[in-house]
């Protein structure tokens, strides 16, 4: 029996040792599985979108020459009285996010005057002895969309859509000032509407309407300085310009161009107060007259983002 219980005693002092010796072994690590995140490229973060509502008071000049009839007397819109200043509603609404726009937008203008035509003068069929009095009117619409897409920040930590972002921006300034720069190219697509009438006395009245539609390839800029604690009475300041020209089809040697300046004072993030000024110069020419002549003035209104 004592000698049972030793041979018991010796295998289990034995086993215990073997089970000791495995548990202290050095265990291989296990390669982790490949995931298909760690081996995709990141996607492009287009950043958060948003709506932009533009309304302003235009006050534009009719400013150029009109023409009735295919061999017509060009004439002046001053020398027709038309080239008073008027208050036109301009409204655009825009969609974007940090690197593309896309807006939609249009207006309506009407004035009209009375004046004595200064020197003989051909209108339509008609050829008129000076001094003749006129009245004349000019109808102008157009509706227009474009769409914008940023190709370089030079300030930013991500400089081009289509590059890597570095590993800083170089934007902050001090007291959490900050300074943004983009540089944008454009496609802007418009419909406009031209009709112009003259009825001088003792004679009939002549009119010219016409119909375009304007593609034009253009750029902008936009910069925007955030003050920080420097002063936090407004939330920022912006600068934009935005030039596009091109044919207007349609409307025989057509051309049409268009320009908008801005100078934006964010009140909050929501509200933004716009001062600025916009021309748009149009070239229609068809059988029955021409309208070489343009509209321009300053602009006052708000922007509002949702």
């Amino acid at each position: 029996m004592r000698r049972h219980a030793a041979w018991i005693a010796a295998i289990s002092t034995c086993s215990t040792a073997v089970s000791a010796q495995e548990a202290s072994a050095p265990v291989a690590p296990s390669a982790p599985a490949p995931t298909a995140s760690a081996e995709a490229m990141p996607a492009f973060d287009w950043g958060p979108s948003a709506w932009d509502l533009i309304v302003e008071a235009w006050f534009p000049r009719l400013e150029g020459n009109l023409t009735w009839g295919g061999s017509g007397t060009a004439i002046e819109a001053s020398d027709l009285d038309l080239d008073a200043s008027e208050v036109v509603v301009a409204s655009d609404l825009t969609w974007r996010n940090d690197w593309v726009a896309a807006t939609v937008g249009g207006f309506s203008f009407s004035t009209s005057g009375t004046s004595t035509l200064p020197t003989g003068t051909v209108i339509g069929a008609s050829t008129l002895a000076a001094p003749t009095s006129a009245s004349a009117s000019a109808d102008v619409w157009s509706v227009y969309g474009q769409a914008a897409v940023t190709l370089y920040r030079p300030f930013e930590a991500r400089q081009t859509p289509w590059g890597d972002a570095t590993s800083t921006a170089r934007n902050q300034g001090p007291h959490g000032s900050s300074v943004e720069l983009d540089f944008d190219a454009l496609i802007a697509i418009r419909y406009l509407s031209v009709s112009q009438s003259l009825t001088p006395l003792a004679a009939p009245t002549s009119t010219f309407e016409t119909q375009a539609l304007g593609i034009g390839i253009g750029g902008g800029i936009d910069f925007r300085w955030q003050p920080g604690e420097l002063f936090p009475w407004f939330h920022a300041l912006g600068i934009d310009v935005q030039a596009a020209v091109g044919p207007a089809l349609f409307a025989g040697s057509g051309t049409f161009t268009q320009l908008e300046t801005g100078l934006e004072i964010e009140l909050c993030p929501n509200f933004a107060a716009r001062f600025g000024y916009r021309l748009l110069d149009w070239v229609v020419d068809t059988d029955g007259g021409r309208s070489d002549a343009g509209l321009q003035g300053l602009v006052i209104g708000g922007r509002i983002t949702f």
